[in-house]
């Protein structure tokens, strides 16, 4: 670091303020230089990084360099905003395969998507902490009912925001996922979802199934897992009346820790659910492998099949490969009735969407409350 850090003085100009920042970080400050001056300079240290190699014994080591470049003009909010903007572009030209050059500006949709996320960290941490995540649930309906099964119906997870406003999970969860706090929000919707349970009796006797969504970072997670465990047998809540759904991508993503993670819960009785299924290239090939009891398909199949005939193929192929492998299958996104006769024509068991019901507010149903969330 120490070499590095003479490398970047011996690059500065007089006037220009040079520090080290962290334990691989390194700032420069070039003052009174033009956005295109300051492209030139840090690309010359880039250069220089590039080439520089690190002699440590007997070995020899090559050096990845991420810079972030931000202009300072009029429109500059704060240091602090400069700095984090700094930071992020820098970040961003990690994301983008490192040892390479990001510069930020006004119209970087980049860099505001990511100083956008990272303003999400902070809210969502305090929304743990505070409590101001909400439940919300969207029934799962019999296409074809025989005979009353139950109440089975999805949970799903709000925000609300200072002002009141509730935010859906589509605004925080990509944040969420980037900075790999999934499975904090995980656990706070089974602890809240089972304690809500298990304070509702009448809820319980009533229901037949209930979904929750598990992340991909929370699939395999051993804690996770323990946890899931814990929370059950501290509660009145039969296992095999919850039902994990984990979309497709996340499961082939950590195939054997899934499968894994998926035995070990099923053995109690505990049901999962395979999300957004289609979307993969090899979709059906994991099916033999993953312990799986329903296949949720993606909704931006079954959205259209009441006038696609391509969308209405894939779907009723889906629907067949299921059921000769004996899993029931789910489909979302049923917004009108001629989609719902299509998929009754199909022989798709459930369905699920706004012709049926929109999310509610799960304390329609009770009063949630878990000060220690």
């Amino acid at each position: 670091m120490r070499q590095l850090g003479a490398l970047l003085s011996h690059q500065r100009r007089s006037g220009d303020i040079a520090a080290r920042l962290g334990s691989d970080q390194f700032g420069l400050i070039l003052s009174d230089c033009s956005l295109q001056d300051g492209q030139q300079i840090v690309q010359q240290i880039h250069q220089q990084m590039k080439a520089f190699v690190f002699h440590w014994e007997e070995g020899n080591y090559d050096l990845s360099t991420s810079i972030g470049l931000i202009p300072v003009n009029s429109d500059s909010e704060s240091v602090t905003a400069l700095f984090n903007a700094a930071e992020t572009a820098c970040n961003v030209a990690k994301d983008q395969g490192r040892n390479r050059i990001h510069t930020g500006g006004a119209q970087d949709a980049l860099l505001t998507r990511r100083l956008t996320e990272i303003q999400w960290i902070s809210r969502i941490n305090r929304a743990i902490t505070e409590n101001r995540f909400q439940l919300y649930y969207q029934t799962i309906e019999p296409i074809n009912p025989i005979e009353s099964e139950g109440e089975h119906y999805e949970i799903l997870i709000r925000l609300e925001g200072d002002d009141g406003r509730i935010i859906s999970q589509g605004e925080f969860l990509p944040a969420a996922e980037h900075y790999h706090l999934t499975p904090q929000i995980d656990r706070w919707v089974i602890r809240n979802t089972i304690g809500w349970l298990n304070d509702h009796p009448d809820q319980l006797q009533a229901l037949s199934l209930c979904s929750i969504n598990l992340s991909g970072l929370s699939i395999g997670d051993e804690e996770m897992l323990n946890f899931i465990q814990e929370t059950l047998a501290q509660s009145e809540v039969p296992p095999g009346k919850i039902c994990f759904e984990v979309t497709e991508t996340a499961a082939i993503s950590h195939l054997d820790a899934a499968v894994n993670f998926m035995q070990v819960l099923k053995a109690s009785g505990i049901r999962f659910s395979l999300d957004d299924f289609g979307t993969g290239l090899s979709s059906f090939a994991y099916l033999r492998t993953l312990p799986v009891d329903f296949l949720k398909m993606d909704g931006m199949f079954v959205r259209h099949i009441d006038r696609n005939i391509i969308d209405w193929t894939l779907v009723k192929s889906i629907n067949d490969m299921g059921q000769i492998m004996g899993k029931q299958t789910i489909a979302e996104f049923v917004e009108n009735e001629d989609i719902h006769h299509q998929l009754h024509e199909i022989g798709v068991n459930y369905a699920k969407g706004y012709l049926l019901s929109k999310p509610s507010p799960l304390f329609d149903k009770g009063i949630l409350l878990d000060p220690e969330a």
